[in-house]
C-alpha cells in the first residue's frame, strides 16, 4: 500500500518536473530547446507549436502517457489520466509558471537557470 502511494506521487512529480522542462529549459545538449525551435519552425501557428511551448499541454500528455502502469481497466485509466493532468495544473499554477513561452517576448531566465 505505501509502496503504491509513493509510487503515485513519484509519477505526480515527475509529470510536473518534465512538463516544466520541456516547455521551458534547453535540457540535456539542449535537446529541448532545439525541439521547441524545430516545432516553432516547421510547425508554426499550429496546436502542437503551441502544445509544445506548454506545461499543462505537456503534462497531459506524459499524465496519458503514464497512466497506463499504474491502472487496470478503461474507466480507472481515464479518470487516472485527467487526475493526473489536474494535478499537474494545480501544481504548475501553485508555483505561478506560466501558461506558455509564445505569448511573452522575453523568456523568464530564471526557469533557464541550472
Amino acid at each position: 500500500m505505501l509502496t503504491d502511494i509513493l509510487y503515485f506521487f513519484m509519477i505526480v512529480f515527475g509529470i510536473y518536473g518534465f512538463s516544466i522542462l520541456i516547455a521551458y529549459t534547453s535540457g540535456p545538449f539542449s535537446i529541448f530547446s532545439q525541439t521547441r525551435e524545430n516545432v516553432s519552425k516547421y510547425l508554426d501557428g499550429t496546436w502542437i507549436e503551441e502544445g509544445f511551448h506548454c506545461p499543462f499541454c505537456i503534462g497531459f500528455w506524459l499524465a496519458v502517457l503514464s497512466a497506463p502502469y499504474i491502472s487496470t481497466g478503461i474507466v480507472n485509466y481515464l479518470f487516472l489520466a485527467f487526475g493526473l493532468t489536474g494535478i499537474n495544473a494545480f501544481l504548475l499554477m501553485l508555483t505561478g509558471v506560466p501558461a506558455n513561452t509564445l505569448d511573452t517576448d522575453e523568456e523568464d531566465d530564471t526557469l533557464h537557470e541550472g
